[in-house]
């Protein structure tokens, strides 16, 4: 585990999306339990109410809300999470599914901008073997959209340099069965002091991306010949 950066979650108000797995109420148990407080955002049973496949009212429904009630703290977006455990079911990349995981978070983020630029906030979504654990060769299947969020949350967290930024990545067969232990590392990487925003969990142990140099064997090619380079 990471070293904790602050005890619990006392002083924040944190606006999460919800999912229809169990991942979002585990979550915000466990943020209350920690003396945070919770605003929830989804299509019904939810503090604000909005589609977050519909951009557009997304963005009327939060502006509203910030100027009613400003003061959020942090944003912790999960409700992408129902486009992975239905993938079977659903289209490939639908529209619909794109917006709710990917460009929804970017309108939160674009509305709620002066709020969460500034220190003691926070920003976190959490997703499975799409992220970190792609550069494994044991890795599970890949959710595109997942890759697209924390493409989106790695260049957030460049640009909002005083808030804690954190995708967490995790590699789990049964990700369901073990939804308390994830709810659990995932707030834990909010409260770290690592500023790393990429991390991952698999098999009880944690990782995250580094770079190391590697000087280009003559045996491996550079490029692939038949592809434009333009």
């Amino acid at each position: 585990m990471p070293g904790s950066g602050r005890p619990d979650f006392t002083g924040q108000r944190l606006l999460v999306s919800l999912d229809s797995h169990g991942f979002a109420q585990a979550v915000i148990e466990r943020i209350q339990k920690q003396g945070g407080a919770v605003v929830t955002l989804g299509t019904e049973n939810a503090d604000v109410i909005a589609d977050l496949s519909d951009l557009d009212r997304l963005q009327e429904a939060i502006e509203a809300f910030a100027e009613s009630k400003p003061g959020i703290t942090g944003v912790i977006h999960l409700a992408g999470l129902d486009a992975y455990f239905e993938r079977k079911n659903r289209t490939f990349a639908s529209d619909q599914d794109v917006n709710t995981t990917v460009k929804s978070m970017f309108v939160l983020l674009k509305t709620l901008y002066d709020q969460l630029d500034r220190p003691d906030t926070l920003i976190g979504t959490l997703t499975f073997d799409s992220v970190v654990f792609p550069y494994m060769a044991d890795c599970g299947e890949i959710h595109p959209l997942f890759a697209g969020l924390g493409g989106l949350l790695k260049t957030v967290n460049k640009e909002l340099e005083a808030t804690r930024v954190k995708v967490v990545d995790f590699s789990y067969k049964q990700p369901k069965k073990s939804l308390d232990r994830i709810a659990d590392l995932f707030l834990g990487e909010l409260l770290s002091d690592d500023p790393r925003c990429e991390m991952g969990y698999k098999n009880k142990k944690r990782y995250a991306l580094s770079m190391h140099p590697e000087t280009a064997q003559k045996t491996s090619p550079l490029y692939r010949t038949g592809i434009p380079c333009w």
